[in-house]
């Protein structure tokens, strides 16, 4: 697999925008939930495991892991 560098203003710029999506997720699932089960086309991948796969690549881009590990920001 080859190795990518990302420079550190693009992944601060990347994950704002993960948690902007995130959170917009979070904010409305009585309606985004059947939308995204539509969109997907299979049972059981909904909001919440996708909010928690979009945390964990906002903590592989360097985010603190306090939405993904339950913690307060150090």
């Amino acid at each position: 697999m080859p190795n990518i560098s990302l420079d550190m203003t693009d992944a601060t710029e990347l994950r704002e925008m993960l948690a902007f999506v995130s959170d917009w997720l979070a904010s409305d699932r009585e309606h985004l939930e059947p939308s995204l089960q539509r969109y997907v086309g299979v049972e059981g991948y909904g909001v919440q495991p996708l909010r928690r796969d979009i945390e964990r690549f906002s903590f592989l881009l360097g985010d603190d892991g306090s939405d993904l590990f339950g913690t307060e920001p150090m």
